[in-house]
């Protein structure tokens, strides 16, 4: 009885390292895809713009000549870095 008391909390301190890097291994997991979500969202966003105008431009064609201008500015500082361009 004693025996199988004993084997039983040796396993059981065998495991829980085993369980702590899983639960690591799977926050680093879950970060990632919070991270890929976010950058889907903005995937999102810009196809809802480019929507929004083709509608907008559709609706006033009869009526006005429209014409897109995009205004450039400083980049996001907290923005990550895309194909090695640093926003500083």
């Amino acid at each position: 009885m004693r025996k199988s008391i004993l084997m039983l909390s040796v396993a059981a301190l065998l495991v829980c390292p085993v369980l702590a890097e899983e639960a690591k291994s799977l926050e680093a997991q879950v970060k990632g895809l919070a991270a890929k979500v976010e950058s889907l969202e903005y995937d999102l966003d810009q196809v809802r713009k480019s929507s929004d105008d083709a509608l907008f431009w559709l609706r006033l064609s009869d009526v006005a000549e429209i014409d897109k201008v995009l205004l450039a500015g400083p980049p996001n500082p907290r923005a990550k870095e895309t194909y090695g361009i640093k926003n500083e």
